[in-house]
Parts: structure tokens; C-alpha cells; sequence
């Protein structure tokens, strides 16, 4: 046998084979310099199973130590049974080094039959929409689970952890991956218990789901310990409400008292305090849980490299990467990217790089990215292909274009977090359904209000547009405004009713467009808000008679934001010269932009009037009327650059 091992295992440097004799001579001379060394060949050639740790070498890529260490483990003389487990993995898209893990993990498998116990299995988890290589990737790092029943144990398992936490297959599998127990072991009534105890300690439904999904072994533990390791994070003064509260969780959990020491004193050589370990762990509870080596090699680089303080580095914002990364890769302002790394957190730049990668390669704009990061940061943490490229591939499929697109979830990315199957195609077949519309006017109702792909809005939905039916609003006008404004459709059923009918009682036509209009603002404005822009109203001499009036005639103009009303107000009263009675009888004039419309066609009735070309003309009758037309009345006929280039100059008082 230790023949045979040189004969076939080892080389000279240069790579020429020599004879078995001169491979052993050679061997001895130059053992630093060959792969493998003497003390393996003679362990292996007096090894009791060197049949075993030869296999494991040859046809499963371990190294001698590991093959020494398997072969301990569990022994066979014949390839047959090796053979054809092997050859299983390999057909199931499995590679070389997956198929060496797995094997270093559990041993026990190359002796198994893989028709019988193993294909079930995999057929189980395929049938999960696990995708081959995701499963060979899980399964080489922890392929424990293939060593239990599939109906008394990972079944129930699987089943158990899905309902538990209301995640999907691929969250489940995610978990088993994080922590094999998961399908593995019966751990409903530990769960239960230390779940209880973060309820009662104030730790939200969905904080305490995510993690659990993400990190299941924490909740794992013994419950007395896990008890006082909550009891201690509190004492920390770890908010239960944020994350962080599970984050320090997990590491008092994982860390014993010795190996909490032994890092501290590691920091401790850096010139840190007890007090600065502690604040360090507060801001970022990771700290103690990285390596020693990890933890001496970044702080060397930090002092000795960089020249920072030692004390610079323990208080130091644990958000200080975040902060960095959104500001140089996304564009974000200081103050914007600290206000994000509020709310997600990343050491690493791989998958914001990955999603940042995705958004750019489907158009979107460096400052639509910046502006879809700063409404959802945490896509920033997702992973694209899986849950970024099917939703937008679903969008394109409704013939969206790439431009329209991105204008539309850069102003509203909300969708992007929602599941596709579970909520977007159910909802965008649900609406479309509902107002007979085309597809790009779904996407503009989601524009509009992001619920309308995020919610279940059909009972709510159905309660309100009842009301309008029951008052006399006609369809066309009902489907027409929930296209446009989705939003007001969805408000509380009983505010619902009693702004349908304070409209009715303001006397407003159900059969026009107006109706929706002034039922749209009351749902909007809460009552303080009214007294407030009334107020602002009031300010400029209207009397609450002048409002209501105002409010019939025009109700956009109650929506209308408090510092468009004083600016424009302040125009036509302060620089026309017009009275605040004659707003209050014409109130649409203020929803006109001030910058694009009025004030560049009031340059022109001034001009016009200067030049004597026309007499005094009403203000109402060169702001109503449309651009074509203005132009046709009050520019083209005279012929005048100078009018063209004053009315055109619009741009640049926008500017």
C-alpha cells in the first residue's frame, strides 16, 4: 500500500514522475518542499483503514489530515456504495470541493443508498423551488439534514418553522442553512418560551421575525440563559424596539465569560478601557464577536497604518461605513447619508455594490438610484437576482419601458419589497380587474398611491366606491378618479362616509368630477389642517364666507401647501396690485405655477400694456386660457422678439 501511495500521489517539484525508490529518497530530502510529507505516507501506510483514506484522497479531493480525520469515522473496503453517492452529487450539479465538504461533514453518507434516502430529499426540497445550485451550495455547508427521515423529521420541520414565522420555502431553507436544527430538531417549545420573553420585554413582532429567520440560534438557547442575557442587554440600555436590542442579544448568547475576557483583554492591549469595551459594544454589539485574529489585524492596520487613536477607533460611529459608502457610491449628502445609516447598516460593500450594479444596468439615473436609496435603504441589502430582476421583468412584461420605469419606482420603490407572487401580480390583476384600465395606468395608480401593489385594498375599496354608487356618482367618473387618485379610495370607511356626505351637504353635483375633487381634499385634511390654511387665508382679509365660497368653486385650493398660498397671494396682491376679494371669487389662479405660468404671462400683460399694443386686461383671462392659445392671442400677433424672449425667459425664473 505505501508503494502504491507514492507510485501514485507524489512528484517531484518539477512535475516529472520517478520511480517509487527515488520518490521515498527524494521525499526524505525534500519534505519542506513537497506537498505532501513523509508523516502523512507513514501514517497512511500503517493506518488500519488505508483503503478508506486513500478513497477519501483520490476520489474525494480531502486533504490527508482530513481523509486521517474521516477515515476515524467510518471505514470501507470496497468503492461501490462511495461510488455511487458520489456520482448522485456530482448528477444533482454538485462540485468537486461541495462534494469534499459535505463528505468532511457527514461521513456517513457514502455509505448510504441514494435512491432510497437521499433522492426523496432532494426531490422534497426541488419541490420548494429550491434551485439546484442554491441546494448544493446549503447543502455542502451544512449537509447534516440529509442524515434524517424525511417524514418524522425535516417534513414536520420545515412545516413547523414556516407557520411559525409565516415565511416562504426559500426563508425556511435559508434558516436550516444559518442553523441546521431548524429542520433537525424539535424546537417548538424553546421557541415558544424565548420568544414569549422578548414579547414581554417590548421586542416587535416583525423585529423578532426577521431575526429569527436570519439568525435561528439564538433563540435556540437554554431559556434560563437566554433569559438573563435579555435582562443584561436591557440593563445595557439596548432600546427592544430597534435592532440592535437582538443584535447585542446574539452576542451575549454566543459569547461565554471567558471568551468575553479574552477579548477584552485583546482590546485592552490596544490602549482601550472597560469603559471604552462597553461603549464600543453598545454602539456596535458585533465588536465581540469577531475574531481575536480579525480584531488584532484591523486594529494594527488602523494604529499602526493609518495612525489613528486607539480611543478614536472605540468611539468611533458604528455607522461610519454606511455613511461613507452612501455618500461616495450613491451621491447622497452628509447629512442624508446620516440619516439613512440610521436605519441600515453594512460592513461590506458587496451587495450594495450588486445593487447598485442591477439599477444602473436597467437605466436608472445616479440621482434615481440616490433617490430610491434614501425612500427604501434597505434594498441596498437584498439580493438582486433573486428578488430585484423577477419584478422588474414582471413590469417589463406589462410593456413598461426601462425610462418610465425608473422615473416611477425612484419616486416610489416601495413595491420592490413586497413578495411577487404572494402581493404584486395578485394585486396588479385585482386593480386592473376593478377600473377595466391598461396596464401603464396600474403602474400610474401605484404612482400615485404605492398601497395599490403593497395592500389588500379590495374590501376596503369595495365599502367606499358602494357609498359613491349609493349617492348617484356615475361609474365612468368613479373608475376614471381611481385610477388618478387611488389614495382617497382607501381612507377609514366611516371618514369615508362622513366626507361623502359633508360634500352632498356643501352642495356639490354628484354627477360632475367637482364631487370627487372636494370629497378628495376633506379626506386629505384633518381639521386642524383646515383651521390652519384658513388661517393663512384669513391673513389676507378673506372672511370663513370667502373660503367656503372659495372651497365650492375650486376645492384644490385647501390642498394647496401653506407657503404656495402666502407666495402667490403675495404676488397678485403685493406686486399686480390686485385685491384679495378678487382671488377669493376666482381661487383656481392659485393653483397656477408661479414661477412656469403666472408671473411670465404677467410680464407680458405688463409689457403689452406698456407699449400701448393692448388696453388693461384681466389677469383671470391670460391665466386660464392654455399655452397655444396665449401664445396666439398675446405673442405671435405682434411680432415682437422682445415679447417672445420675456415670456420664453420662464426657464430661468424657474431656476
Amino acid at each position: 500500500m505505501f508503494y502504491s501511495f507514492c507510485k501514485t500521489q507524489i512528484f517531484i517539484r518539477a512535475g516529472t514522475r520517478i520511480s517509487p525508490t527515488s520518490q521515498c529518497f527524494s521525499l526524505l530530502q525534500n519534505h519542506a518542499t513537497i506537498p505532501l510529507t513523509i508523516r502523512y505516507v507513514s501514517k497512511i501506510a500503517g493506518n488500519e483503514h488505508s483503503f478508506t483514506v486513500s478513497y477519501l484522497i483520490n476520489s474525494c479531493g480531502l486533504s490527508p489530515d482530513s481523509a486521517l480525520s474521516v477515515s476515524k469515522r467510518i471505514q470501507f473496503e470496497t468503492s461501490e456504495k462511495p461510488e455511487s453517492v458520489i456520482s448522485f452529487f456530482k448528477s444533482h450539479g454538485f462540485s468537486q470541493t461541495q462534494i469534499g465538504n459535505v463528505i468532511k461533514r457527514t461521513p456517513r453518507l457514502l455509505l448510504a443508498v441514494p435512491e432510497k434516502t437521499l433522492l426523496t430529499k432532494f426531490h422534497y426540497f426541488y419541490s420548494k423551488r429550491i434551485s439546484r445550485s442554491e441546494l448544493a451550495k446549503v447543502l455542502s455547508s451544512n449537509p447534516h439534514v440529509l442524515e434524517y427521515n424525511l417524514d418524522k423529521n425535516i417534513i414536520p420541520g420545515f412545516n413547523f418553522f414556516k407557520e411559525f414565522t409565516h415565511c416562504d420555502d426559500k426563508r425556511v431553507f435559508l434558516a436550516y442553512k444559518n442553523f441546521s436544527s431548524v429542520l433537525t430538531c424539535d424546537l417548538k417549545s424553546i421557541f415558544a418560551s424565548n420568544l414569549a420573553f422578548l414579547r414581554e420585554n417590548g421586542v416587535p413582532e416583525s423585529i423578532i421575525m426577521t431575526k429569527l429567520v436570519v439568525n435561528p440560534r439564538i433563540f435556540a438557547w437554554n431559556h434560563d440563559k437566554f433569559r438573563r442575557c435579555t435582562e443584561e442587554v436591557k440593563k445595557l440600555g439596548f432600546n427592544p424596539s430597534r435592532q440592535l436590542f437582538l443584535i447585542a442579544l446574539q452576542a451575549l448568547t454566543q459569547l461565554s465569560r471567558s471568551t468575553w475576557e479574552r477579548k477584552s483583554n485583546v482590546y485592552k492591549q490596544w490602549g482601550w478601557t472597560d469603559k471604552d469595551i462597553i461603549s464600543a459594544f453598545e454602539k456596535y454589539p458585533r465588536c465581540m464577536l469577531f475574531s481575536e485574529n480579525k480584531i488584532i489585524a484591523t486594529m494594527n492596520f488602523f494604529v499602526n497604518t493609518m495612525g489613528l487613536e486607539p480611543s478614536c477607533i472605540a468611539n468611533c460611529d458604528k455607522h461610519s461605513f454606511t455613511v461613507s459608502y452612501l455618500i461616495n457610491s450613491c451621491g447622497f449628502s452628509p447629512e442624508s447619508a446620516l440619516s439613512v445609516s440610521k436605519t441600515i447598516q453594512f460592513e461590506e460593500s458587496k451587495k450594495p455594490d450588486s445593487v447598485i450594479g442591477v439599477f444602473k444596468s436597467h437605466g436608472f439615473s445616479q440621482t434615481q438610484i440616490r433617490n430610491l436609496i434614501k425612500r427604501r435603504p434597505a434594498l441596498l441589502l437584498l439580493n438582486p437576482e433573486k428578488t430585484l430582476l423577477p419584478k422588474l421583468h414582471f413590469f417589463y412584461s406589462k410593456r413598461i419601458s426601462r425610462s418610465e420605469l425608473a422615473r416611477i419606482l425612484s419616486s416610489n420603490p416601495h413595491v420592490l419589497e413586497s413578495s411577487l407572487d404572494k402581493n404584486i401580480i395578485r394585486r396588479f390583476n385585482f386593480f386592473k380587474e376593478l377600473t377595466g384600465c391598461d396596464d401603464d395606468k396600474v403602474l400610474l395608480a401605484y404612482k400615485n398611491f404605492s398601497s395599490v401593489l403593497a395592500r389588500d385594498l379590495k374590501s376596503i375599496f369595495a365599502a367606499n366606491l358602494a357609498i359613491l354608487r349609493e349617492h348617484g356618482v356615475p361609474e365612468s367618473i368613479i373608475m376614471t378618479k381611481l385610477v388618478v387618485q387611488p389614495r382617497m379610495f382607501a381612507e377609514n370607511h366611516d371618514k369615508f362616509r362622513r366626507a361623502t356626505e359633508e360634500v352632498r351637504k356643501l352642495g356639490f353635483n354628484p354627477f360632475q368630477q367637482l364631487f370627487l375633487i372636494a370629497l378628495q381634499a376633506l379626506t386629505q385634511l384633518s381639521r386642524s389642517t383646515w383651521a390652519r390654511k384658513s388661517n393663512v387665508f384669513k391673513q389676507w382679509g378673506w372672511t370663513d364666507e370667502d373660503i367656503v365660497s372659495a372651497f365650492e368653486k375650486y376645492p384644490r385650493v385647501m390642498i394647496l401647501s401653506e407657503r404656495k398660498i402666502i407666495a402667490t397671494m403675495n404676488f397678485f396682491v403685493n406686486t399686480m396690485g390686485l385685491k384679495s376679494s378678487y382671488i377669493a371669487y376666482r381661487p383656481v389662479l392659485l393653483s397656477y405655477s408661479l414661477e412656469r405660468r403666472i408671473i411670465p404671462r404677467c410680464l407680458v400683460l405688463q409689457a403689452l400694456v406698456s407699449k400701448g399694443l393692448i388696453e388693461e386686461l384681466s389677469v383671470f383671462t391670460m391665466l386660464v386660457v392654455g399655452e397655444k392659445q396665449f401664445l396666439q392671442r398675446f405673442v405671435t400677433p405682434y411680432e415682437d422678439t422682445y415679447l417672445l424672449k420675456l415670456y420664453e425667459g420662464r426657464q430661468g425664473l424657474s431656476q
